[in-house]
């Protein structure tokens, strides 16, 4: 608990959450590479990291929602190596919405007023 409560201080200073961070993280250790359920591997529809997401849409179980691909995302992921840096630009922008939309849901999170 001491050790979550000081990452807990110091990542809410660079504007990260650790509670999201842990739940992130563990989430992709216990179903890595999965398209279903790893969370670090759904960056539709910028980015494609598996021939699978283009067969058919799926229901994300970490975000609670079905991915397609539409016209758009086949465009932006035919065109992800031009992408990927200017992407990588703003990524560190998605890391603060992804800590305060967990922050600020009903979910259960250790030590959420030290966070926010």
């Amino acid at each position: 608990m001491k050790d979550h409560l000081i990452g807990s201080v110091l990542t809410s200073l660079m504007g990260i959450s650790t509670c999201w961070w842990k739940r992130n993280h563990n989430t992709h250790h216990i179903a890595c590479n999965s398209i279903e359920h790893d969370p670090d591997i759904q960056h539709m529809p910028l980015m494609a990291v598996s021939p699978r997401i283009w067969s058919k849409p799926f229901w994300s179980t970490y975000y609670e929602k079905w991915v397609t691909m539409d016209a758009f995302g086949q465009w932006a992921v035919g065109h992800q190596d031009y992408l990927f840096f200017i992407l990588m630009a703003f990524a560190r922008f998605n890391l603060y919405v992804q800590s305060l939309t967990l922050l600020l849901s009903r979910e259960r999170v250790h030590f959420r007023k030290t966070e926010l």
